[in-house]
């Protein structure tokens, strides 16, 4: 450092015509030029040079790069994750300490950490309580009655609702969220994943808390907005589906637009299988697929084919009628052949009118919102045989299944007995609550 500053007063003495005499007690070596550092920082010089991954980031000598900059692996990103050459954004359920989180996959936007771990503040743990930068246990842990609750360790805005029988000021004081002279008392009973979460006994067991977001898992929780979604009673990321079809655009679209409308998925696209065969990695860019046909696949075999492989990497897939009829997806491809339908369907189809029937399972988050339906002439498997270890959660008024549930390689999975196609696209098609029984299916796992 001393060196730079020497040579730069020698070259300022010397512009000014000043002789290097003139400077007392200095002795310069005219031999040996100054030296010069005038390089620029190469991870700050706006370029993408050396080993950066994205301008002035990524490599192993810069920054890591910001979320949708180009990385070749996880070191390369703020977040640790890099897929397809892209940074992905920091999530509560990564495995990792990113984004705004004080611990591994808690504290900040995600939910609250437990004892022990690391925090900023007490909105970063699960008992509302950091000392010295570490979760502990809060006032609503101490074996007594404190702050705002109302009764010992219950109740009040901060800690759990109280069991019946103990004091309350409100119905959310209350597990039961029923408050009566002071005291809880039971409510209706439910029978889960449906719950009395408004406390309101008139309107009974109005939430599904497999399903809703704003009582996911249990009355009270709410999603947070990186994982704004509800499935199977645990929040998860925003979801995507790919209405994947052998039939006309207008069909197509209607399908598209009523996924859509359920505020389920952030993306739906839709692919036309009488054209061409999407290929594994097409598939594997979606969390759902859902498929039919009225027109006939290019080629039921490598459909059959990769969806098989991308349900094996964790993808979702249901098969709606009639593409589950014999002939089809159901003897066609490896779907068929590993056993992962659950409706098959022989001879013809059934195109008379109907209406929504029996609801075997009631209480099954497939038919969460779902209490109306008909259909004047829909494509429906005439004859049906349910196989491999299904079971019917809703049926048809005429006795025949509507919605089968499975369980296939250890995962659930769900097909439907319905064309997926509104009375919006034809007047002969469903009408009432088919977007809810879709929606329902391609979120179920």
């Amino acid at each position: 450092m001393h060196r730079r500053r020497l040579a730069f007063v020698i070259l300022v003495s010397a512009a000014a015509g000043c002789p290097s005499s003139n400077l007392p007690g200095l002795e310069i070596d005219m031999s040996v030029p100054p030296s010069r550092d005038l390089t620029v920082d190469p991870c700050r010089n706006f370029m993408q040079d050396g080993e950066e991954t994205a301008t002035d980031c990524g490599g192993p000598t810069c920054m890591p790069c910001d979320t949708g900059d180009g990385c070749k692996m996880g070191r390369d990103c703020a977040s640790g994750f890099c897929t397809n050459a892209k940074c992905d954004a920091p999530s509560c359920i990564d495995g990792a300490k990113n984004g705004t989180e004080s611990d591994k996959d808690c504290g900040g936007s995600c939910p609250g950490c437990d004892l022990g771990k690391k925090c900023t503040t007490g909105a970063d743990c699960a008992s509302k309580t950091c000392t010295n930068g570490v979760c502990v246990m809060g006032p609503c842990m101490n074996g007594k009655q404190d702050g705002m609750e109302t009764d010992k360790d219950c109740g009040g805005p901060d800690c759990m609702p109280c069991d019946d029988g103990l004091m309350c000021n409100l119905g959310t004081d209350c597990k039961g969220m029923t408050c009566t002279n002071n005291v809880c008392l039971g409510a209706i009973t439910c029978v889960a994943p449906m719950a009395n979460c408004d406390g309101n006994d008139a309107n009974g067991c109005e939430a599904n808390t497999d399903t809703d977001p704003k009582n996911c898992g249990k009355c009270g929780t709410v999603c947070p907005m990186a994982m704004p979604t509800c499935s199977s009673g645990k929040c998860t990321k925003n979801q995507t589906a790919l209405v994947l079809a052998a039939t006309g655009p207008i069909r197509l679209g209607d399908v598209q637009s009523t996924l859509m409308k359920t505020g389920a998925f952030t993306k739906v696209d839709t692919f036309d299988g009488s054209v061409q065969t999407p290929s594994l990695n097409q598939l594997k860019t979606y969390d759902a697929v859902l498929v039919f046909d009225d027109y006939g696949f290019k080629d039921y075999k490598a459909t059959g084919d990769n969806l098989a492989d991308y349900y094996d990497g964790g993808g979702r897939v249901v098969l709606a009628s009639p593409v589950n009829q014999q002939g089809r997806l159901s003897e066609i491809g490896r779907f068929a052949a590993d056993k992962y339908v659950l409706i098959y369907g022989e001879g013809g189809l059934d195109v008379s009118a109907d209406t929504l029937g029996k609801l075997d399972e009631p209480m099954s988050p497939l038919v969460a919102g779902v209490a109306q339906l008909s259909v004047d002439m829909s494509l429906r498997l005439a004859k049906t045989t349910i196989v491999n270890g299904g079971v019917v959660v809703a049926e048809w008024a005429n006795g025949a299944p509507l919605i089968v549930r499975g369980v296939v390689k250890g995962r659930k999975r769900a097909d439907l007995n319905l064309f997926p196609p509104s009375s919006n696209a034809d007047a002969y098609d469903w009408k009432g609550d088919g977007a809810a029984i879709l929606r329902n299916a391609l979120l179920y796992q």
